[in-house]
């Protein structure tokens, strides 16, 4: 009985590894992902033969579930998506080419209902929109075909207002944006070229500094994926010479350190951080990929 309770007893997860954990919804690329509770969703990209999509599912990270959602938006890919107060927000994107978008819709999962919000500041695809202390802030990005470099936008969902903080220290797009405590990291993206700088966005004092840039070889990148446990940056894929890499930043010391574990090129992908490990859905490589992969750090 003792040997049956014991070999009945969940695998532990390695530390610093990777675990495929199969199929999500359809392949695709250049896609929104958010965590809400314990469901990982999953909205719009790009589907094989650049055929952009709205279709939307939703993944649960405890019980490995998956739900097919009332379909969102009009298609698009390159979205800012995010959660917060138990509803998802998803703000503008490329609905065709070279348009560009600035709705902004909430998703409601308890009544399954998409509804549409008056239209964001400004027009925006390749951003970001991150939570924080029950704001969401938008960062990075360009507008038609240029990056730009405008202030970070901050919206209160109480009070369903806009507020313009501080202006972007450099013009990027297709960065990897995650929030850690009060802090917005934006690490890479795009200009004329891709770079490894590193970018950090104070909520509280409402300015960007700027800090180590990852030095390791290749890792000026954009299009890549992020995220975070244990208070550290994770980050991998992308543009660049060596994109199946995981590198790990410590915000304490200020250095950046290579992981051991290796995941197949992501690019394009989805990501996002939920309970101390890291998600990454989708893949750019032909046919798109609807694998989703976990990372414990």
């Amino acid at each position: 009985m003792l040997e049956a309770m014991l070999f009945s007893k969940p695998l532990e997860a390695v530390p610093d590894s990777w675990a495929n954990l199969g199929d999500v919804g359809v392949g695709r690329r250049d896609h929104s992902v958010t965590v809400l509770g314990e469901w990982l969703y999953i909205f719009g990209g790009i589907l094989d033969g650049s055929v952009k999509t709205n279709d939307f599912v939703r993944y649960n990270l405890e019980t490995k579930v998956v739900e097919q959602l009332p379909v969102g938006p009009s298609a698009r890919s390159a979205s800012q998506m995010a959660s917060v107060n138990g509803l998802i927000y998803l703000y503008g994107g490329a609905p065709g080419t070279p348009q560009r978008s600035q709705d902004f819709w909430t998703f409601d999962p308890n009544a399954n209902v998409w509804t549409q919000l008056p239209d964001g500041p400004n027009v925006r695809e390749r951003g970001a929109l991150v939570e924080v202390g029950g704001l969401l802030y938008l960062v990075g990005g360009r507008s038609v075909t240029e990056p730009i470099a405008r202030p970070v936008q901050c919206y209160d969902p109480i009070s369903g207002t806009w507020t313009t903080k501080a202006e972007q220290t450099q013009v990027r797009y297709d960065p990897a944006v995650v929030a850690i405590g009060t802090m917005i990291y934006m690490h890479g993206g795009f200009a004329s070229a891709d770079t490894n700088m590193l970018w950090v966005y104070d909520t509280v004092n409402n300015t960007w500094g700027v800090l180590a840039p990852n030095t390791g070889t290749g890792n000026s990148r954009s299009e890549h994926w992020a995220g975070t446990a244990d208070g550290k940056l994770y980050t991998g894929g992308g543009n660049s010479q060596t994109n199946n890499d995981v590198y790990m930043y410590d915000p304490e010391s200020n250095v950046w350190s290579k992981r051991k574990a290796h995941l197949p090129r992501q690019l394009q992908a989805g990501f996002a951080s939920y309970r101390g490990k890291i998600y990454v859905h989708g893949n750019s490589v032909t046919p798109h990929a609807a694998y989703l992969w976990e990372y414990t750090p």
